[in-house]
């Protein structure tokens, strides 16, 4: 199955309504972490951002207005997505369409990702993680909020079931050990993850 095809097909087809509609799951579920995200902000000194899976830039926006002073990026595989973030001529920022698994940026460019509800739809975590930490400065955090679900029969469920039968291009909804371990084995240290919706977690690692 094309993940990525899947992925780029169904956000496409999202992107004209995806602001308006708030109350859909796929633009719902987002946008709930844009406060959760912003408040994490404010702990760093951050002067550049990656924000990774940006859709319609609406966070990068919220950025622009609450920290004048950061310089944000923002990469989706959706075109469409990309078009319309464009489109709000946010001052300063960046927008390009990419693969998250080749990152078009230089090695320790970044102070901080941030990744909110595209990670299950990526087939190569494992990929995409190791581009993410090439682009963080030392020091540098990946802050991840993805959907969650807690049952582990369900999740597995799920996992093998239904998101294939979906075709919208989600891969993997991850556990608390399973997404902790997958960013320990790609070197990142201070890995803590946290609920916070019943159907949303926050993981967040730190580059050495």
């Amino acid at each position: 199955m094309d993940y990525k095809a899947l992925s780029r097909k169904h956000f496409d087809n999202q992107a004209a309504y995806y602001d308006v509609k708030a109350t859909t799951t796929v633009s719902k579920f987002p946008k709930m972490c844009y406060a959760f995200a912003e408040k994490e902000l404010r702990r760093y000194k951050t002067e550049r951002l990656l924000d990774l899976g940006c859709g319609t830039g609406e966070m990068i926006r919220l950025l622009r207005e609450r920290h004048p002073h950061m310089m944000l990026w923002g990469l989706d595989l959706s075109s469409e997505m990309i078009r319309i973030a464009k489109e709000k001529q946010i001052p300063d920022t960046a927008f390009c369409v990419g693969d998250a698994e080749f990152l078009p940026y230089p090695d320790q460019f970044f102070d901080v990702v941030l990744c909110m509800q595209s990670f299950h739809h990526y087939p190569n975590p494992e990929g995409v993680l190791e581009e993410v930490y090439r682009v963080l400065r030392p020091g540098g955090r990946f802050l991840l909020y993805d959907m969650y679900v807690k049952n582990r029969w369900i999740r597995a469920l799920e996992n093998r079931f239904l998101l294939k039968w979906l075709h919208m291009g989600d891969v993997h909804t991850y556990g608390r050990r399973e997404i902790c371990r997958l960013m320990e084995e790609q070197g990142f240290f201070q890995v803590y993850w946290h609920k916070i919706h019943p159907v949303m977690f926050f993981c967040k690692g730190r580059k050495s």
